[in-house]
């Protein structure tokens, strides 16, 4: 296969669970997972920003999830489309810490909605700067916040765990400051999705049950609701969860 017809190559399809996740954001039912790490780190001859979106390029390399955005959100079949490229600025966003300390941040990224956008990847970066001990170091934390049909908290942990690799590596000189905001994707193949990587059989007897449950009788009544009251007002108030 040549380079240009690896760049035009499709990627694979959305999997059931990623779809599940795509409406369920379309829908506003989930606004979007994230996971906090604060870094301290020797301090730089490079800007805060230019050591981020560094380590971002570098993270990109890594993940190619993180280079593609969907279309026909609202569909049955939405679909991966990867980016040709993008601009950081769009993506990340340094803010100064508040005096309600990292939860207040964190619960303003997670109650706001996340707006897919064609020409932007399913996730954002929000970089609060922190105190450091000693002169000669800087500290700052990074908020990864993401669609949840691209990842969930393991591999949100994941991207840190990349991004702190990026830093080290840039600490260390094996690689370079980048001064450009604008990065271009990797053309890297999507990994499987879960359907793809493991065989998920429907057994006799659970089929079976769910045919009489549905079909002849259930103890209970799929039709009773019993949950909190559902808000008619759309978007539904958020409600965080942090651990």
């Amino acid at each position: 296969m040549t380079s240009n017809e690896m760049d035009d190559a499709p990627l694979r399809p959305t999997g059931r669970m990623e779809r599940f996740n795509i409406i369920r954001n379309h829908l506003k039912f989930y606004n979007k997972l994230g996971v906090v790490a604060n870094y301290t780190a020797p301090l730089l001859t490079a800007t805060l920003q230019a050591t981020i979106f560094t380590c971002l390029k570098e993270v990109l390399n890594h993940h190619p999830i993180l280079g593609v955005t969907t279309l026909n959100e609202g569909s049955p079949e939405p679909t991966w489309t990867r980016l040709k490229s993008f601009d950081l600025r769009s993506v990340v966003k340094f803010v100064q810490p508040d005096v309600r300390g990292n939860d207040g941040w964190i619960q303003d990224a997670l109650r706001a909605p996340f707006e897919v956008v064609e020409d932007l990847p399913l996730w954002r970066v929000v970089i609060v700067p922190q105190e450091a001990e000693g002169n000669d170091k800087t500290s700052f934390a990074v908020g990864f916040f993401c669609h949840h049909a691209i990842a969930d908290g393991v591999s949100a942990g994941a991207f840190q765990l990349t991004f702190l690799d990026a830093l080290n590596d840039l600490i260390d000189g094996k690689i370079g400051i980048e001064q450009t905001a604008v990065v271009q994707v990797p053309k890297l193949p999507l990994v499987p999705n879960i359907e793809m990587a493991t065989p998920l059989p429907v057994g006799i007897l659970y089929a079976l049950k769910k045919v009489m449950n549905t079909y002849v009788y259930s103890s209970e009544d799929p039709r009773v609701w019993t949950g909190a009251r559902i808000s008619a007002e759309s978007p539904r108030p958020a409600i965080c969860n942090l651990k």
